[in-house]
């Protein structure tokens, strides 16, 4: 049985090729028998990505969002599925067209995956189709724009303060503080996401409400062990996992 550990990172054709024709090759090209010719084309280049990467680092889970506004290449490993991986890529692949401020998304779905995509508000519309001689319909989901804060007088430029502490009660309030009067984002730095600290309940609860704060706000994880972390069941990865476009877990490269 594998346990559901999993991330999601933000991935380009030039420099993560390998990993995502790897997902593809295996789900489309192998299981699917989808001629090469038919997974492989230019839009690949251009399209933005996302993969999902166990603790391991290995590859699970990929899909892409075109210029043209739509969403495909949905690709979860067949021991993967069930776990999340597939809805946490569309979620993420949705945030990031809001984002652009894109009206809607569209999908070409296999008939087998409608009710996953309806899951997630899309609707289905026209008639059913071949695609490599698999039945398709395409589905859309129109997109509420984020809202857009009303004019305000620019705020006086922030102070800075040196914040010190000597044991693991004035860290912790320290980090709230932290968290609590930051504007648009944080950048954390730890080795192992620091159970004793960011496990507890009132942080947890901080970085919640920074994450969900809206547009422009950003939490970015730079954990030097990663995987020990992803292995423990820290009680921060489930909100990683349902907020993968505004809170980032990444492993610095030394």
């Amino acid at each position: 049985m594998i346990a559901a550990d999993f991330h999601l990172v933000p991935a380009h054709w030039p420099t993560d090729a390998e990993a995502l024709r790897s997902v593809r090759d295996a789900v489309f090209i192998r299981e699917q028998q989808i001629a090469p010719e038919d997974e492989w084309d230019d839009l690949d280049a251009a399209s933005r990505h996302v993969l999902a990467l166990a603790v391991d680092g290995c590859a699970i889970g990929c899909a892409r969002l075109t210029p043209q506004r739509r969403i495909g290449r949905m690709a979860v490993l067949a021991g993967w599925r069930g776990h999340g991986v597939g809805m946490a890529l569309l979620t993420h692949l949705i945030a990031e067209a809001r984002a652009l401020g894109w009206p809607e998304v569209h999908l070409s779905a296999q008939q087998h995956a409608i009710p996953f995509y309806a899951r997630a508000g899309f609707v289905a519309h026209g008639e059913t189709y071949l695609d490599a001689d698999i039945p398709h319909r395409m589905m859309r989901l129109p997109l509420s724009p984020f809202e857009t804060p009303a004019p305000r007088m620019p705020e006086p430029a922030p102070t800075v303060a040196t914040l010190q502490a000597d044991d693991l009660a004035s860290l912790a309030a320290a980090t709230l503080r932290l968290l609590r009067d930051a504007r648009h984002g944080v950048t954390v730095y730890t080795r192992d996401l620091e159970p004793d600290l960011l496990e507890q309940a009132p942080i947890l609860e901080a970085l919640r409400v920074l994450a969900v704060r809206g547009r422009g706000t950003q939490l970015r994880l730079l954990v030097q062990n990663p995987g020990w972390a992803l292995r423990g069941g820290h009680r921060l990865l489930p909100l990683i996992q349902r907020l993968p476009s505004m809170i980032l877990l990444r492993q610095p490269i030394e």
